[in-house]
């Protein structure tokens, strides 16, 4: 990285070749460490995204694009006024400052850019500008987990979660079978009461701050699937994940004779 040594005694010969290697250092710095995520443009802090009907509106942040760190004021638009091509984008407009010199000249010296948000004519990426679409958080998993899940009732299956940095949030999906016939249905040794069963945990970094319901829907594509009362069907299991990592059902007994029914999910539960 480049530096300055300040120390020496003499007068320091302040020149703009001087501030010229001062200010490349500072974005060379930049450039290597925002340009080590890959893929532009992304979002640094900031830029958080609301949508009321056809108004999108995100507040102020900063944004890695065209290999520089650029501010965003936030803004807002309605997408119903778009036509043709027009797509939600930013644009990079530049803001200038003149200053005497010495000599008396003067000169347009102090440049910055910054990034507006509206209408993106065709929903294309160029220097100065590119579609919402294209947006992405700087820190993100690549890859998702998985876990095998198990517990009372002997469910199979699996749950898949992917923790998005710029929400602290976390992606749950996957789907999940009970095949037990006898620990659904409650005869020959047990069954599931009301209370809720640990069906695997998730890893540190993936637990969030409180314990966050969610909610498993069973599909009945065909018959549907009566509860052990007889008097109503099985529609939704609720579920929980919590404190600790802990992901939880409370299932739901069939009618006896069901030997299984299957469950999906997907939801985001937040981290904070």
């Amino acid at each position: 990285m480049k530096y300055i040594d300040f120390s020496q005694p003499g007068g320091f010969p302040l020149t703009q070749d001087v501030l010229n290697y001062l200010q490349n250092g500072y974005t060379e710095a930049v450039t290597a460490l925002a340009g080590a995520r890959g893929t532009e443009p992304y979002i640094l802090t900031g830029c958080t995204q609301s949508v009321a009907g056809t108004v999108i509106s995100i507040t102020p942040g900063y944004i890695f694009f065209n290999n520089e760190l650029i501010a965003f004021v936030g803004g807002s638009i309605d997408t119903a006024t778009f036509t043709g091509t027009q797509v939600a984008g930013f644009q990079v407009y530049n803001l200038t400052n003149t200053l005497i010199y010495n000599d008396g000249s003067s000169h347009i010296a102090q440049l910055e850019h910054q990034l507006t948000f509206g209408a993106n004519a065709d929903g294309t990426t160029t220097g100065t500008q590119f579609p919402l679409s294209a947006l992405q958080p700087w820190l993100k998993d690549s890859v998702t987990g998985s876990l095998t899940v198990a517990g009372m009732g002997s469910p199979t299956g699996n749950i898949y979660y992917l923790k998005n940095y710029q929400s602290n949030s976390m992606r749950l999906y996957g789907n999940i079978s009970l095949t037990n016939a006898q620990a659904v249905e409650g005869v020959a040794g047990g069954g599931l009461g009301p209370t809720y069963y640990e069906l695997n945990i998730l890893p540190v970094g993936y637990r969030p701050a409180r314990s966050v319901p969610f909610t498993m829907y069973y599909r009945y594509h065909g018959a549907p699937i009566l509860d052990d009362t007889g008097m109503d069907y099985i529609k939704m299991i609720n579920a929980e994940v919590g404190t600790t990592g802990y992901i939880a059902a409370g299932w739901l007994k069939p009618a006896i004779g069901v030997a299984s029914y299957s469950v999906y999910f997907d939801c985001t539960i937040p981290l904070d």
